[in-house]
């Protein structure tokens, strides 16, 4: 078992928020964190930024294979051991 945090990010339309956080639930993962920002010059686009908790990495994987369905971009941008 591998208990971990995992940080990543995506683009999206605004009202992808919800919808992706039910898609991670549904990966086994725990949403601790979302946060969205605009993309200059791309209205109603946004960056959105999650940290998930997860127990093992195959969670992490499903997760991360959940976002790449449905978004244009999903960057990794960490992987941590839970402290």
């Amino acid at each position: 078992m591998v208990d971990g945090k995992l940080k990543a990010g995506w683009i999206g339309l605004g009202r992808m928020g919800f919808p992706m956080a039910e898609r991670l639930a549904k990966a086994g993962v725990n949403l601790t964190k979302i946060e969205s920002r605009p993309v200059m010059g791309s209205p109603w686009e946004y960056v959105f930024y999650v940290d998930v908790r997860f127990d093992t990495a195959a969670q992490a994987e499903a997760a991360l294979a959940a976002l790449r369905e449905h978004c244009r971009m999903v960057k990794v941008l960490g992987r941590y051991r839970a402290a």
